[in-house]
């Protein structure tokens, strides 16, 4: 497919080849990192963009797809991805080129998570609304980028799929770029990416998308299971939401978590 083409070269033209990555990833903490972005079913992958090949995939990759692991590749990256859906994907890559080698500054390429969503087909022949999400881990010597991680994320549970935007979440809770429009970009930063909550309030709501129990988030925090219990409640007076994953759902269709 010609789109499909199109992807693979646009990011082509931004490869470091000759400069291997500063650093190599520690490979043992990846499928926790994973799991802290993903509020689903997921996979995950580590692309060496230099080299721009895929060093790695996580073994859901085959339950999740029914592709096979072992010729996992850039290429095979876009296979599953619904044929209508490669335009908006294409889109928001072009657009995620133009904000992190254009706007930002080199230091700060590994702050941002990369975050926006389509269809994918799956094991079983359906297709699931998926959050794709790509960080990248560290940098080459002349500071382009050097090792991604990519996460997709099944979201079918608990959101639709928003067309034409893509969102660029700072990870430490700088100014974030959200729901950009693939059609016209306008890099203008929200001025706080968690609006109408506390940020321990933000912590709360993204351990409650992982699935874990207030007990658990207790332990996390360090604070006890009544004090996660009152958060929970003050999230849901602020939001104006009926329930937690009602909230959850508007806040990955707004690109937020």
């Amino acid at each position: 497919m010609k789109e499909k083409e199109q992807v693979l070269s646009f990011w082509k033209q931004f490869s470091d080849e000759g400069n291997d990555p500063v650093t190599t990833p520690d490979l043992s903490v990846l499928d926790q990192i994973a799991g802290y972005f993903s509020p689903g079913s997921y996979y995950y992958y580590l692309m060496n963009f230099p080299k721009f090949k895929m060093e790695m995939v996580s073994h859901d990759y085959n339950r999740l797809t029914g592709l096979s692991s072992e010729t996992f590749s850039v290429a095979q990256w876009l296979e599953p991805i619904h044929p209508d859906d490669i335009p908006h994907v294409q889109s928001c890559e072009k657009v995620a080129g133009e904000f992190l080698f254009d706007f930002l500054s080199p230091s700060d390429i590994t702050s941002y998570k990369v975050s926006y969503t389509y269809r994918m087909k799956t094991a079983s022949g359906g297709y699931r609304n998926v959050l794709h999400q790509a960080v990248a881990l560290n940098l080459t010597p002349s500071q382009s980028i050097g090792h991604v991680l990519g996460i997709e994320a099944d979201i079918e549970h608990i959101a639709s799929v928003p067309k034409n935007t893509i969102s660029f979440i700072h990870l430490a809770g700088g100014k974030s770029f959200l729901n950009i429009s693939t059609s016209n970009p306008n890099f203008i930063a929200d001025k706080e990416t968690y609006p109408n909550i506390t940020k321990q309030e933000a912590n709360i709501l993204k351990l409650v998308s992982f699935g874990l129990s207030n007990e658990e988030i207790a332990d996390r925090l360090f604070i006890s299971a009544h004090t996660v219990k009152t958060h929970r409640a003050n999230i849901l007076k602020k939001e104006g939401k009926p329930n937690m994953t009602a909230i959850i759902s508007d806040y990955i269709r707004r690109g937020i978590i």
